[in-house]
């Protein structure tokens, strides 16, 4: 650890309980033990938020079956910190849930007891870059790791004076409450450019951002019309603007290789919201044979528009790109291969448009969970449509609204990333002693550690039933 401040100290987690708290694991509770009628709260990993109680679990026991298993009973102001991720090691204080709770192994608690360190600040010590480090290099495991309970009780924890403790937390609190709420109004941010994408679509379809004024507007009734469209528009069918509409198929798993292969294979995890492919998720290959022969129905080209027919969510869209010559697909998307008529990219952009979505919505199956759209569906989808130049004066427009809109969102996110890291710079300068003043007169931390020593050295001890072991020290 590295230098301490004047009049701080260090010290086990273990040793710095007072008399009458405790530190321990959470309890072994197996599926078997639950039950949803239950009066005792079981508190889960997805509970403890890094610094926040989440209070997102909805699990319980009966008060008999955490007395028999002789659980361990939380208190408001409990410490929590999972020995799991993400992040390994992240602490909150326990606020209380308004009835009985326990926890889950994965989770360790820590209780003040008398004369003691400030739980808040122990929760901040914790989550503190420090001792994150500290917690990092004890984990164990390969695919996911964890922190046993015995090394999390053997971390070094910097203790400042207790009545600095508490001006750090008081001024780390009302910080992050700013920094809470900047993130908030960014997060805002990143909705409204969502449904300010979407105003622009609606807009640019009805004839709104073209670079024509229109002062008829056409209809055509033997067709499905969402709205009315300028008189030199028509409304076609995507059947009439395409000459191939399909849907995938999907191979044996064994003929999908993730490693690499000939033709790239595209699932619905890589369409998206905005019109481009993301080939760079869970890429997937399959042989040319494969491609030539089993998913011959399936190909497709740079300039195909696919758009999934299984759901939720519908509307993710995608257009092909040039990065390979033929691509294929699976079941669950559907291909648009526009005629001359009509631009790919614009066609790209009414399928991702709400007054399309909707309208595909409101005639999909539901089946079992499900949101389906039948290459019927697809078909006879009315499109709106203007003369080629400009449909491309249209996409023009479109394409340089995102970006401007892409580009504010970009900003949002650097700024919530610095806040991020703002964060992290007060909790180092706090454990550097340099956050709020240090005032020569508080009593140094060592005296408290040794009041708490001695308290728990001549307290009576509390005999406890024994535990199943779970997990090694």
């Amino acid at each position: 650890m590295m230098g301490l401040p004047e009049n701080w100290s260090a010290e086990e987690l273990q040793s710095i309980v007072g008399a009458g708290g405790l530190v321990t694991d959470g309890d072994w509770i197996e599926s078997k033990d639950q039950d949803p009628e239950g009066d005792v709260r079981l508190i889960q990993l997805m509970d403890i938020g890094d610094g926040a109680f989440l209070d997102k679990s909805s699990r319980f026991l009966t008060a008999e079956t955490a007395e028999r298993l002789r659980c361990t009973f939380l208190k408001p102001g409990d410490v929590l910190v999972a020995r799991m991720p993400d992040p390994l090691g992240r602490a909150c204080i326990f606020p209380g849930v308004g009835q009985r709770a326990v926890t889950a192994v994965d989770v360790l608690v820590w209780r003040s007891g008398e004369e003691a360190v400030s739980p808040e600040w122990i929760a901040t010590a914790i989550n503190s870059p420090e001792v994150r480090s500290q917690i990092r290099a004890e984990a164990s495991g390969t695919t996911r790791q964890r922190i046993s309970g015995g090394r999390l009780k053997r971390l070094s924890i910097p203790i400042p004076p207790l009545p600095e403790q508490r001006r750090i937390v008081a001024k780390l609190d009302r910080l992050s409450a700013r920094s809470a709420a900047a993130r908030d109004h960014l997060a805002r941010a990143t909705k409204l450019a969502t449904r300010a994408k979407q105003a622009i679509l609606t807009e640019a379809f009805r004839g709104g951002v073209s670079s024509k004024e229109h002062l008829e507007y056409a209809d055509r009734q033997e067709i499905d019309t969402p709205f009315t469209i300028p008189a030199t528009w028509e409304w076609k069918t995507a059947e009439e603007l395409c000459e191939w509409i399909t849907k995938g198929t999907t191979p044996k798993r064994d003929d999908l290789n993730p490693d690499g292969g000939d033709v790239p294979f595209i699932k619905v995890y890589n369409l998206t919201f905005d019109g481009s492919l993301d080939f760079t998720k869970e890429p997937t290959f399959v042989s040319k044979s494969i491609h030539e022969g089993f998913l011959k129905r399936s190909k497709v080209f740079p300039g195909d528009i696919l758009m999934n027919i299984v759901g939720p969510p519908l509307g993710k869209v995608s257009v092909v790109p040039e990065t390979h010559p033929e691509w294929n697909m699976n079941q669950a998307i559907a291909v648009f291969r526009a005629k001359d008529g009509i631009l790919p990219a614009f066609l790209a952009k009414w399928l991702l448009s709400e007054a399309y979505l909707s309208w595909a919505t409101a005639l999909s199956k539901a089946t079992a969970g499900q949101r389906n759209l039948t290459l019927e569906i697809c078909r006879r989808s009315p499109v709106p449509v203007p003369p080629l130049d400009e449909q491309a004066e249209i996409v023009r427009r479109i394409e340089a609204a995102f970006a401007r809109i892409d580009r504010m969102t970009e900003e949002a996110s650097r700024a919530a990333h610095l806040l991020d890291r703002l964060d992290e710079r007060l909790l180092v300068k706090a454990f550097r002693g340099e956050l709020v003043r240090q005032d020569p007169e508080d009593e140094p931390a060592e005296a408290l550690l040794t009041r708490i020593r001695k308290a728990r050295a001549t307290a009576p001890k509390t005999k406890r039933g024994r535990r199943k072991k779970i997990d090694a020290e």
